[in-house]
């Protein structure tokens, strides 16, 4: 699957790189979505600069909202089914 993914810190324009990274799969209590729109805000640009309060390891995916429909889902996961549309939070500039 593609994903843009921060390998070096620096300005974003310069640092995103689109990636080819495995999928993700719905282990034990997670959930794996088909994103349909991401928001990405200042705080994400300030993380790629490393100089966000909350430093993820790299290589990262930066994003702040995103939206998708369930495509898959792990053991002991209630509420959820899959092609319900959601809402999360978290680095998610990517195909999943």
């Amino acid at each position: 699957m593609r994903s843009w993914q921060v390998h070096e810190l620096g300005d974003p324009i310069d640092r995103l790189v689109l990636d080819e990274v495995e999928a993700p799969e719905a282990g034990p209590g997670r959930v794996v979505l088909d994103l349909e729109a991401v928001g990405l805000a200042f705080p994400n640009v300030l993380q790629c600069r490393g100089e966000y309060q909350v430093k993820p390891p790299l290589p990262f995916s930066p994003a702040a909202e995103v939206v998708g429909r369930v495509s898959a889902v792990g053991d002991g996961v209630e509420g959820l089914e899959v092609g319900q549309r959601v809402v999360s939070l978290g680095g998610a500039l990517a195909d999943q």
